[in-house]
């Protein structure tokens, strides 16, 4: 009987350990993508593209890495890279508005003018699912564009 206490003593101890370093892949993950925001916001796009791309290492599951490494090469100008990172957040969270409006934006500024209007509807319709607020008169980033879930599963 004391063996199998033990056991299962040791068995929980165990499992609770292989979730620690998940844990801390998120923590640092959230991390990395707070530092990289803080560096958009002064404009230093290569050093936030290289932190969202360390959070995207440590958790590829979040559709705001990659929405967010969109916009830092939407800002140097690189609109194919961009609309890569925004595709890839879409395909994370098809329902996340701000990765259509964005991703249009990006379609605009490279002439793709069809695409840009399929996804700007997208955008348009996910946001007033997930949102009680009037039609969009332009499109900004915010937070209220997320799914009412705090992630699409």
């Amino acid at each position: 009987m004391k063996t199998v206490i033990y056991a299962l003593v040791v068995l929980g101890l165990v499992g609770a350990c292989a979730a620690v370093p998940f844990a801390v892949r998120l923590y640092r993950a959230e991390t990395a993508f707070q530092e990289a925001n803080a560096y958009r916001e002064n404009g230093e796009f290569d050093l936030a593209i290289e932190r969202y791309s360390d959070a995207i290492r440590l958790s590829s599951s979040d559709e705001r890495f990659y929405n967010n490494r969109g916009m830092a090469h939407s800002q140097k100008g690189d609109y194919d890279r961009a609309i890569e990172d925004f595709t890839r957040g879409i395909q994370v969270c098809p329902h996340y508005a701000l990765g259509y409006a964005n991703r249009g934006a990006a379609y605009l500024k490279t002439g793709k003018h069809e695409l840009s209007q399929r996804d700007l509807q997208i955008a348009e319709r996910l946001k007033q699912k997930w949102t009680a607020e009037p039609p969009l008169v332009q499109l900004q980033p915010a937070a209220e564009w997320r799914c009412a879930a705090s992630r699409c599963a």
